[in-house]
């Protein structure tokens, strides 16, 4: 099943992405009309879509899959509708609300490590995030053990590229917001507190090697940053959309991990090491016919490749 590589962000349409104001607060929601994209099953529309609990994590996709299905005319804010996802919970209370039926589906994530499933509920999963690893290309290190991984990051043991067989010099790492999601993925897979994952390029000193450290021109602008400087960023797979030009720019690579090469397959299969699953979860003995369409669709939706999101949205291909 041929997968593509989305980055999560807000869409655009509806002024999805304006800052949150006074009218977005609670008690200025209404129930404005929605139009529907016809992309997920017709019959799934405002007045049945699925209840959907989410985590700090996993709220992005929901918002993305509520913008991509609905969109509204340019008077409101769709933010401001009352079934836009805006609260999340953690993973305890949303088994928790499953089992109650007081929500329908939750997004869930999992590392790879975690094998903890509740055996009255149904996992589908339909999604994987990848931390991928990366530098310039002109580094003569071309990968990195996966326990130096943890050195680099964690315990900070490995300070100098000539202990992975590179060049003397410091590994530079810039530093990440706690609310960026590719931190919040990282922290997850070592299972360390965002004060516990070490850096020693500070964001104001990264944004001057590196004009536009966001995802859409880093690495164009890494190609340009001395040997030094190793990065990651998350990756975002999922069935639905199109594709585009590849993420990596030209005099940037990806470190291969204990000697594999990162690829699509090698992710998806679950040999890479460094990511998160995310899985909707749902009571087996649920029956609703929306839940149960969305979920299909969300696994098996490569009849929508061809068609175009809404204004905004960012797509990347795989590697």
């Amino acid at each position: 099943m041929a997968a593509v590589l989305v980055v999560f962000c807000l869409l655009a349409s509806c002024s999805v992405n304006e800052e949150p104001n006074d009218l977005t607060a609670s008690n200025n929601l209404t129930d404005f009309a929605l139009l529907s994209n016809q992309h997920i099953d017709s019959s799934i529309n405002t007045e049945n879509y699925p209840q959907i609990g989410v985590t700090d994590f996993t709220i992005l996709l929901s918002q993305n899959l509520f913008t991509y299905k609905f969109y509204c005319d340019d008077s409101h804010l769709i933010t401001a509708h009352r079934l836009y996802p805006r609260e999340t919970h953690d993973e305890a209370s949303l088994i928790e609300a499953l089992k109650n039926n007081e929500i329908d589906v939750a997004f869930i994530e999992k590392t790879a490590d975690d094998t903890v499933f509740q055996d009255t509920l149904e996992y589908t999963q339909i999604g994987v995030n990848a931390i991928v690893f990366f530098t310039s290309d002109s580094n003569t290190v071309n990968g990195i053990a996966a326990g130096d991984i943890n050195e680099v990051y964690k315990s900070h043991a490995v300070k100098d590229w000539q202990t992975l067989g590179g060049k003397a010099g410091n590994i530079m790492i810039p530093e990440k917001d706690d609310s960026d999601l590719a931190m919040t993925a990282f922290k997850k897979i070592l299972d360390v507190r965002s004060d516990k994952i070490f850096f020693n390029l500070s964001a104001q000193q990264a944004a001057s090697l590196l004009p536009d450290p966001n995802l859409k021109g880093a690495y164009a602008a890494y190609a340009k940053a001395p040997d030094f400087v190793i990065d990651y960023e998350l990756f975002s797979f999922f069935e639905f959309g199109s594709t585009t030009d590849s993420a990596f720019s030209t005099g940037v690579k990806k470190l291969e991990i204990d000697k594999q090469t990162i690829s699509n397959d090698a992710i998806l299969s679950g040999e890479y090491p460094y990511v998160v699953k995310i899985y909707a979860v749902t009571n087996k003995i649920s029956s609703d016919s929306s839940v149960q369409h969305m979920i299909s669709w969300l696994q098996n939706s490569t009849d929508n490749y061809e068609v175009k999101f809404p204004a905004g949205i960012e797509l990347l291909k795989g590697f």
